[in-house]
């Protein structure tokens, strides 16, 4: 058996033989103590728990404002790649058109007769 401080009932200077030994010596049990209560009052004022929560992530962003232009009216993504090429969309079925047009309604002129002199 080995002697252990007891707190119980006595002062921490005395010493007495216990059954089994403590799990942790008291110098180990203390700064867990004070961990749970919060841990040492600081002189300074200073708090670690509030500086922590302040720089963590932002709750405003002071930004917001100045870049919401970004995602709003003509500028949002879908204006923006519908505005790339304004008149490609009408010149395409327009070209078609023409090309329909051609095809059925003009005549090929500058074919004729070849087939008769074709060797």
């Amino acid at each position: 058996m080995l002697p252990t401080r007891c707190d119980s009932d006595t002062t921490t200077s005395n010493w007495r033989v216990q059954d089994s030994p403590p799990l942790l010596p008291e110098h180990h049990i203390v700064p867990v103590l004070r961990a749970a209560q919060g841990g040492k009052a600081n002189i300074t004022g200073f708090s670690m728990r509030a500086f922590k929560e302040a720089a963590g992530s932002a709750r405003y962003d002071p930004w917001e404002r100045a870049d919401a232009w970004r995602t709003q009216g003509p500028f949002t993504r879908w204006n923006r790649f519908r505005n790339t090429l304004p008149g490609l969309g009408t010149a395409t079925v327009l070209f078609a058109g023409y090309c329909t047009y051609e095809h059925f309604f003009m005549q090929d002129e500058h074919h004729h007769g070849e087939e008769a002199a074709h060797h």
